[in-house]
């Protein structure tokens, strides 16, 4: 893990630039601003600081070596002993000393301190002068490409070593991502999950005890970059952690205190808590609970723990596909050491001796689970572990996710690129500015969902849950079937900011032939009194029965909206045996067939029809979704039942990238485009796009988006007004 400036290079450098400027007109004959000489002295204690830490790993080293003679860590105290603080004094008066000598040099980096006998200072041999605060500053603003600046720290100061070295990553110029919003996309394999809790972990144990972890390190504060040869992903082997040289980084409050033996305070060591904290969230693919502002620090800081023991209480925890109960436990009780109050409320214990007893309890488990397991780099990406496989039975009346497939991880590789796309991260920016803004509303009308499935634990997810109704018994939310609980789950995976609202319409399968005029009831709530963009339905019959009613529903509501409310619906899964099935092929309604992640139509799709209309088919094989399943919380299913809120959801991300041009255009054209893609001849017109959709024969369109969803803004607008202007 690697202590960065991205977040001061990228924030600070205007206030650097206006310090400098204030320096070199008030000051024009080299005396140093009082505000520059005090920002390069924060940075020069920071700096010392974690060089200070790099000789721990030294012990490392040590432990290693220890643990080959004799399986047992070594005990706090031994630790102490063995590797006191006075060795920081001691290292670099000896550095000034010998500074003259090339072998006795050692230079500091913001990302890790590493030894070279070949360096000198200055480029040349002998003494040179410290930077001053201005030239440092300066230093800081320089850009000279994917290159490392090295500076040293010794007793005389800090010295610009004016050698730069290759950097390890060449990192893209796009925004960072922090872990609390990679975390939502609730997409990382199980490789990159333990990958990351160690280096979490590890780096939380190498800097204990040092003012870089005076600010707490949240999931706001662990960040990533995208780096080249990604296509613009964010890499979770490489976190850097986000610090501000401005005086932020003290401690603004008792919880970022080291120790805190606090009346009422349930663990008094709250960087070792934080950390237990960000392990619970990594290994449950969900964001920590959010702060409330009416909370007080104590209130917040006790009700995360209350979080973390709920979380951790699911047996399906942690949501990790390793079959080994040994590997599992050690994990379990890694992180539950972290999190006990037994284990680090203990006044006796130093700093040191706490940061010893961090490296026993927690970072050499996963050390050894990370060896033990196989885990390998190369498979860690931000994409879930496929889990195992299942059913949902058939029914005359809905047959549309029965079929049983093999996981893909190619599928959940295509759902991925949707989720982490750069319109999905504009449309979490558009809505962070614009908090009054109204978002795109989407209804799934189905068997409900289950609120307790592990996929739902994430407060962001829950709050994305605007409206529950049950038209079967009027009870809570609930899911006695499953397949509502997966069809949310996918839609709210594809479009994580847009609000839905479950209307459940049926208990299962058998109860399905009874459910006629529910889902009828459940259209006009979502439409008329729920104000929805979008209406989900994944089931169907071969015909409508008499009464008409979920028809002349859908025409009612259609009409007065003027039309512009998008339904989409399972077209069937018969085969060629039969057409569309009803409510796919009602005229005002989005017929939605499923592909493989290629785009191959199942053969159990129904056939189109030559003489009518294009169809249109996106991923419906292997679709990974939520489950009611605590020990597998996830689960496969294929049919147009799961390609239908893929479609629903894709809709709803073509709404937010219009509205979204709208306002930073404010042309009438752009609200008309807006206006008429909420419309069902808009829509189509804008899935058949070149950036949405690819032709597979005559009759038949594969829906991707994928072109479409990782495009810039203006290119995405073009797209979306040809759309408008040619429906």
């Amino acid at each position: 893990m690697s202590i960065t400036l991205v977040d001061f290079a990228c924030d600070a450098s205007k206030a650097l630039s206006k310090l400098s400027r204030t320096a070199a007109d008030s000051d024009k004959g080299h005396v140093e601003s009082p505000k520059l000489i005090d920002f390069a002295t924060r940075i020069y204690t920071i700096a010392e600081d974690v060089t200070r830490t790099a000789l721990f790993r030294k012990l490392d080293g040590f432990l290693k070596q220890r643990q080959r003679a004799d399986p047992k860590i070594p005990e706090p105290d031994t630790l102490a002993e063995e590797f006191p603080n006075r060795i920081f004094v001691t290292f670099f008066d000896t550095l000034a000393q010998n500074i003259d000598k090339p072998k006795a040099s050692s230079r500091a980096q913001f990302s890790e301190t590493i030894p070279d006998e070949d360096d000198t200072i200055g480029g040349s041999k002998g003494v040179s002068l410290p930077v001053r605060s201005i030239e440092f500053c300066q230093l800081l603003l320089r850009f000279h490409g994917a290159v490392r600046h090295q500076v040293r720290i010794d007793a005389g100061g800090l010295y610009d070593l004016k050698i730069a070295d290759l950097a390890r990553q060449m990192l893209l110029p796009q925004p960072s991502l922090s872990l609390s919003e990679a975390l939502k996309l609730n997409d990382i394999t199980d490789d990159g999950k333990l990958i990351l809790a160690h280096a979490i972990a590890k780096s939380t144990w190498q800097f204990y005890g040092t003012k870089v972890m005076n600010t707490r390190w949240t999931g706001d504060k662990i960040r990533f970059l995208a780096e080249e040869g990604t296509q613009g992903r964010y890499s979770p082997l490489h976190p850097y952690v986000s610090m501000l040289f401005d005086g932020s980084q003290a401690t603004s409050g008792a919880v970022d205190l080291e120790f805190v033996p606090a009346e009422g305070l349930v663990h008094w060591a709250p960087r070792i808590f934080t950390l237990g904290a960000l392990l619970v969230s990594i290994m449950s693919n969900s964001v920590l609970i959010e702060h409330d502002e009416k909370w007080n620090w104590r209130e917040g800081f006790n009700n995360q723990a209350f979080w973390c023991n709920q979380t951790m209480s699911n047996t399906a925890w942690p949501s990790l596909n390793i079959k080994s109960e040994l590997l599992r436990k050690m994990i379990r009780e890694a992180v539950e050491a972290c999190l006990s109050a037994q284990v680090f409320n203990r006044r006796e214990l130093t700093i040191d001796e706490r940061k010893a007893l961090l490296y026993k309890r927690v970072v050499w488990p996963l050390e050894y689970v990370i060896k033990i397991a196989g885990v390998q780099e190369t498979r860690a990406c931000w994409m879930a572990k496929q889990p195992n496989a299942a059913i949902l039975p058939s029914s005359n009346a809905r047959n549309t996710g029965t079929l049983m497939q093999k996981s893909s991880s190619r599928s959940r590789s295509w759902i991925d690129r949707l989720v982490s796309s750069q319109l999905n991260y504009d449309i979490r920016s558009f809505y962070k500015i614009n908090t009054t803004a109204s978002r795109t509303k989407i209804a799934i009308l189905d068997t409900g969902y289950d609120p307790d499935s592990l996929f739902f634990a994430s407060l962001p997810r829950q709050k994305r849950i605007k409206g529950w109704k049950d038209f079967v018994d009027g009870s809570a939310a609930q899911d006695m079937d499953g397949h509502g609980t997966h069809v949310l789950s996918t839609a709210m995976k594809i479009a994580p900011y847009a609000d839905v609202y479950v209307a459940r319409v049926t208990k299962d399968d058998a109860d399905f032939t009874q459910s006629r005029e529910r889902i009828a009831q459940a259209v006009r709530w979502a439409v008329k009194e729920m104000g929805v963009d979008i209406v989900s339905m994944s089931f169907g019959w071969p015909k409508e029965d008499k009464s008409r009613s979920i028809s002349q529903t859908i025409e009612t509501a259609s009409t007065e909206r003027d039309g512009r409310v998008l339904f989409f619906a399972a077209a069937s899964n018969s085969g060629g045996d039969y057409a569309e099935w009803f409510p796919a092929s009602h005229d005002f309604v989005n017929a939605i067939r499923a592909t493989t992640s290629e785009g191959s139509f199942d053969t159990f799709n129904a056939p189109p029809n030559f003489s009518g209309a294009d169809v249109i088919g996106t991923l419906g094989v292997d679709v990974l979704g939520a489950s009611r399943d605590p020990e597998n919380p996830e689960r496969s299913d294929s049919g147009t039942s799961f390609a239908t809120p893929i479609a629903a959801a894709i809709a709803a991300l073509v709404l937010d990238a219009a509205k979204i041009n709208a306002q930073a255009s404010g042309g009438q054209l752009n609200k008309d485009t807006y206006d008429t893609l909420r419309t069902r001849q808009g829509m189509r017109k804008m899935f058949f796009a070149e950036s949405m959709s690819r032709k597979m024969n005559e009759r038949s369109w594969y829906l991707n988006a994928d072109s479409f969803c990782s495009s810039a803004e203006d290119t995405r607008k073009t797209e979306l007004d040809h759309a408008a202007l040619h429906a």
